[in-house]
């Protein structure tokens, strides 16, 4: 019996260490997809660089092979981007590995507590603004 636990945990360790490869890997791969999406080399991508890049059959193709969807580029570089109209190398990477493939169910939850908490927030702020209209709307007797 225990060589069967011996086994189990080498194969453990393969496992593991396939799982890491496997991550380095990916993460070389997109590092590199980066680079040449960035043609102008400064190290951020615009949307001018982007969207004339992504006409290319092969960087779809590269996209694909990630299981990113780029048949959307303009919200695929939306969601690239904080907001400053430009990604950074952090930003692109960070973001394709949490496009990559379907929603797991982290992230399907993390989406359903965030949207309950706007949802709070918003309801909370309605009644604020009620209670200031009724009050600048009430007449003052001085």
């Amino acid at each position: 019996i225990q060589q069967t636990f011996k086994l189990a945990n080498r194969d453990e360790e393969v496992m593991i260490k396939e799982k890491m490869k496997a991550a380095e890997t990916y993460m070389r791969s997109l590092e590199r997809l980066f680079a040449a999406l960035d043609e102008s080399g400064d190290g951020v991508l615009t949307w001018e660089e982007f969207s004339t890049i992504m006409t290319e059959p092969r960087m779809k193709a590269w996209f694909a092979a990630l299981d990113v969807d780029t048949s959307e580029m303009e919200q695929l570089f939306a969601l690239l981007d904080d907001g400053h109209g430009q990604v950074s190398r952090t930003e692109f990477v960070k973001a394709i590995k949490r496009l990559k493939g379907s929603a797991s169910s982290v992230d399907m939850f993390t989406l359903q507590q965030e949207t309950r908490k706007l949802s709070k927030t918003v309801d909370f702020l309605a009644g604020a603004v009620d209670a200031i209209q009724t009050v600048a709307l009430t007449p003052h007797v001085d």
